[in-house]
């Protein structure tokens, strides 16, 4: 089942916060200019999926959105995240994203967040007591990015 945050200026059921923190993410990320003469590629693609539960800050809190109850019962006040949750949970992927996930898996400054596909949904956990929860179920794509002279390779090719 999917979840949404009920956005708090249209009333109940009119969006989902993942999708909003997805697209908040995706159209945020830095961007790097190669100097003139090169140009970027990318190559060896990596998909991270995470459920939510992996990383919390040092209060305990997931960064990632991700409640479990084990009777199962998720109140609108629980399901509908206010502005300051949005929030919280934007600046948590964004934390999970470009600082613990490299350090996690000791990649190089090299590897680049690419693109997240944030889906909320309504499961059971996959670990502890198998609990109901509702979380942000992550699909998070990066790639190794590396310079290329175009002296060396050619100019881009018009289509």
């Amino acid at each position: 089942k999917k979840k949404g945050d009920c956005d708090w200026n249209q009333g109940f059921g009119e969006t989902d916060a993942a999708e909003k923190i997805q697209y908040a993410i995706n159209n945020n990320k830095p961007i790097v200019s190669p100097p003139p003469g090169y140009i970027f590629g990318y190559k060896s693609y990596e998909d991270i999926d995470l459920f939510g539960h992996e990383f919390e800050n040092e209060n305990g809190e997931k960064l990632i959105f991700y409640i479990e109850d084990a009777n199962g019962i998720f109140p609108d006040s629980v399901k509908c995240l206010d502005p300051d949750e949005m929030n919280f949970h934007f600046y948590g992927e964004r934390e999970v994203i470009y600082n613990i996930l490299p350090r996690e898996y000791n990649k190089p400054p090299n590897w680049i967040f690419m693109e997240c596909d944030l889906e909320g949904l309504e499961e059971l956990s996959p670990v502890g007591g198998n609990y109901p929860t509702i979380h942000h179920q992550n699909k998070l794509t990066y790639a190794t990015r590396y310079l290329a002279a175009i002296a060396v390779i050619g100019p881009p090719i018009d289509l």
